[in-house]
């Protein structure tokens, strides 16, 4: 998966009014509080055609309910992540001692992408002052899933200012959003 704020850019580039909904929908699957193997499960990584079950959800979803179109965005963005810079990622190693690195590198990408544009503190504000009737349940994640997730984010965005992670540069991110919203798009037209 992509960091939070690669999730945000990709939500913004799309929707640069930034609807609210919109943007929480787009960081909601990972507020997931179970085991990995549930949270797999949650974004479909436990189906042998992932990439059909996100074209299935995008059949089902209510495309005028902007919470839910984000979470779709989400999904989309975490199976091209996963195809793309996880697997590349991974490929060096021969058990998941990758782990702990790989996640430090989003960290720091997700901090640097943080403090770097002049908008990203007032819009995660906004997202943690969301009215409880603006959030949905998902798949097993709760209102409460989704705060939590907010908050424990919005810390370690604030908590200091890092470089951005040399393996997941800030041009190697910027051109992912782009496929990634190219992608997205296309999925949703064809679905």
């Amino acid at each position: 998966m992509p960091s939070s704020m690669i999730h945000i850019l990709l939500a913004r580039k799309l929707k640069p009014d930034m609807p609210i909904p919109f943007m929480v929908g787009s960081l909601a699957p990972d507020a997931f509080n179970g085991t990995y193997l549930e949270k797999d499960k949650n974004h479909f990584r436990d189906l042998p055609d992932r990439l059909d079950a996100l074209r299935g959800y995008a059949r089902e979803a209510d495309c005028k309910n902007e919470f839910f179109m984000g979470v779709l965005l989400h999904l989309y963005a975490d199976y091209l992540w996963d195809r793309e810079a996880v697997d590349l990622y991974k490929s060096g190693y021969n058990d998941n001692s990758w782990v702990a690195s790989y996640r430090e590198n989003i960290l720091m990408t997700s901090n640097w992408l943080f403090h770097r544009f002049d908008w990203c503190d007032g819009l995660w504000r906004d997202m943690l002052s969301c009215p409880d009737g603006l959030l949905y349940e998902f798949r097993g994640i709760s209102k409460p899933d989704i705060r939590g997730y907010l908050e424990r984010n919005y810390a370690l965005l604030t908590r200091e200012k890092l470089e951005p992670s040399k393996l997941y540069t800030p041009e190697y991110t910027f051109e992912f959003v782009e496929r990634a919203g190219e992608g997205f798009i296309q999925l949703t037209i064809d679905s």
